[in-house]
């Protein structure tokens, strides 16, 4: 479960239900505190770029998610130049140990490689459990022009088929009775 809401000067504090968030976009709305979010425990990823945070205290609530965030974007914040990229990068990964992406670059590669195979393996997970069945498709001598005009002709007859049944059924209804 994600959100994305971003350019609308957002308030934080009514996100705190919406506890099974997974991933939450916050992009340029004009947040400067980070208040609100301590209850998002299974928040992996947290997009807070082009906003207002001047400061690592006003990323303070953050360390109630130091178990589950694994990315966050800072990107665009007053805090990358009051800070520098090493501070920056030092101060968050002390509040948040497991993160390992900060800014859209890895914090640690061997953290950044078992959550990117780990994101890989629940990825085609899914996908296995909704394989699709195709019939197999027969093999023919034809030349491409003919098999094409083949299978128009076949199209087309179906196509007939279907008005013909939509003739038989408009001919067989009783005439619409219009009361005045």
């Amino acid at each position: 479960m994600f959100a994305r809401i971003e350019n609308n000067g957002l308030w934080l504090s009514g996100l705190a239900n919406c506890s099974l968030l997974k991933e939450l976009y916050l992009a340029a709305n004009k947040i400067s505190e980070v208040e609100g979010l301590h209850r998002l425990l299974k928040l992996t990823v947290l997009d807070l770029s082009f906003n207002k945070i001047t400061t690592t205290k006003s990323l303070g609530q953050l360390v109630a998610n130091y178990n589950s965030l694994l990315a966050l974007n800072l990107l665009g914040n007053p805090i990358q130049s009051n800070l520098g990229d090493d501070q920056l990068r030092k101060a968050v990964c002390g509040l948040l140990p497991k993160l390992a992406y900060l800014n859209k670059q890895p914090v640690n590669h061997h953290k950044a490689r078992e959550v990117s195979m780990d994101i890989v393996t629940k990825a085609s997970s899914r996908t296995s459990s909704r394989t699709v069945h195709r019939r197999p498709v027969k093999k023919t001598s034809q030349s491409g022009g003919a098999l094409l005009s083949s299978a128009l002709r076949s199209n087309a007859s179906v196509v007939q088929k279907s008005r013909n049944k939509l003739k038989g059924r408009i001919n067989h209804q009783s005439p619409l009775k219009i009361q005045t």
